[in-house]
């Protein structure tokens, strides 16, 4: 497998996600997160992670799934992109694989319009992974928000 990317394969309401292990900062268990007053996105709210505020988002709200309850099981996935620093709530995490570039097909050659949120799909034995891409997952009032913060420190 030369040119096997490395993913993180994590999940979400017992369906199969994952992304580039190269986005990764670091996956911590659940921790109180500060809720944000009146936020129109998929943020969640805040934590402090070693002094640094890091907002946080709920993919399950922005995939339209069933919010969970927290629970202590819960992760959050540290993400970095460029200058922003964020986190995503999930579930559970499966492990790290490589994936052939073979094995991935476009999302929106399978399902149209799915690749605003999903980049990428793969099969594995009878279960399908959605891949994503860290620039694709955030909408702009989310990178604005995030960016303020930065801007604000």
């Amino acid at each position: 497998m030369e040119n096997a990317r490395r993913f993180l394969i994590f999940y979400l309401n017992s369906k199969k996600f994952a992304t580039e292990i190269s986005k990764i900062e670091r996956i911590i268990r659940m921790v109180e997160i500060t809720s944000v007053p009146k936020m129109e996105t998929s943020i969640m709210g805040l934590i402090d992670f070693h002094g640094t505020i890091v907002p946080i988002l709920n993919l399950h709200k922005r995939f339209g799934f069933k919010i969970p309850k927290s629970n202590l099981n819960s992760k959050i996935l540290l993400m970095k992109n460029g200058e922003l620093f964020f986190g995503f709530i999930i579930d559970d995490v499966d492990g790290v694989y490589p994936f052939d570039e073979l094995q991935i097909v476009e999302a929106e050659k399978v399902i149209p319009g799915l690749g605003n949120k999903i980049n990428e799909i793969r099969k594995q034995n009878d279960e399908f992974i959605m891949l994503y891409e860290v620039d694709k997952i955030l909408t702009n009032a989310e990178k604005k928000f995030m960016t303020e913060l930065i801007e604000n420190k």
